[in-house]
C-alpha cells in the first residue's frame, strides 16, 4: 500500500507538462494555471477549451503524439491520455530525468498524487486517502467545506492580521515569541466578538494579550 508524504509545490513559473487532451487534462491544466505554472500540453486532438487556451497564448498548445523531447526543461508531468501504454511509456521516460510524473487513475505510476483540495481565501485544505478512494476525499472536503462558515472565516483572518503585526514588532526590535503569543489567544473569545460584531472589544482583547507578552 503507498503512502504520500503531504506537501504543497511552489509552481510558479515552472515549466510543466500535460500529455492528453481530454477533460482530464484541462482540469489538469486548469489546476496548473491556477499555480502559476507555464503549461504545455501535447496532444494529437484536444477539447474546444483547450483549443481556446492554445488560441489565446494561455497555454502551449501542440497538436502531435507526444515525443521524449517535450520533456526538456519540465519540472513536473501529467500522463493524461487515454492510453495506458503511451501513460507507462511517459512514466519510464521521466526517470532517468528526474521529473516528478502523475499518471491519471494509476497510483502505481505516480510521484504524487493529487487530493481533493477545498480553497477559502487565504485557507488551503486538501484532503486524500492516498490515492484508493478519490471519491470519499471529495464527500469529507465537502463536510469541511460547510464548517468553514462567515465568521470561522473572519476568525482565521484575524489571526493573520494578528502574525503580520507581531512579525513587524520583532522585524523592529521588540523581543516577542510569535507562537506564544498566538497560542494565549482564545479562540472561543475570538470568535465569540466575531460572531457578536464587536471590533473593539475584540481589538481591545488582542492589544491585552500581546501587551502581557512583551
Amino acid at each position: 500500500m503507498n503512502t504520500y508524504y503531504p506537501i504543497a509545490l511552489h509552481l510558479q513559473g515552472q515549466r510543466c507538462l500535460v500529455v492528453g487532451g481530454g477533460r482530464v487534462a484541462y482540469r489538469k491544466t486548469l489546476n496548473l494555471l491556477k499555480a502559476g505554472a507555464e503549461v504545455k500540453v501535447v496532444a494529437p486532438s484536444a477539447i474546444e477549451p483547450l483549443i481556446q487556451l492554445g488560441t489565446g497564448k494561455t497555454i502551449e498548445l501542440v497538436r502531435r503524439p507526444f515525443r521524449t523531447t517535450d520533456l526538456r526543461g519540465v519540472y513536473l508531468v501529467f500522463a493524461a491520455t487515454d492510453d495506458r501504454t503511451v501513460n507507462h511509456k511517459i512514466y519510464e521516460h521521466t526517470r532517468s530525468r528526474h521529473i516528478l510524473v502523475n499518471v491519471v487513475d494509476d497510483p502505481d505510476y505516480c510521484d504524487f498524487i493529487m487530493p481533493a483540495v477545498l480553497k477559502k481565501g487565504r485557507v488551503t485544505i486538501t484532503v486524500s486517502t492516498d490515492g484508493h478512494a478519490p471519491y470519499a476525499a471529495v464527500v469529507v472536503k465537502k463536510r469541511i467545506d460547510k464548517l468553514l462558515n462567515p465568521e470561522y472565516m473572519l476568525y482565521i483572518q484575524t489571526i493573520i492580521r494578528v502574525r503580520s503585526r507581531l512579525l513587524k514588532m520583532k522585524k523592529s526590535g521588540v523581543d516577542i515569541h510569535i507562537e506564544h503569543v498566538l497560542g494565549k489567544l482564545s479562540s472561543e473569545k475570538l470568535l465569540h466578538y466575531i460572531k457578536e460584531k464587536n471590533p473593539d472589544l475584540l481589538r481591545r482583547y488582542i492589544d491585552t494579550v500581546i501587551a502581557s507578552c512583551v
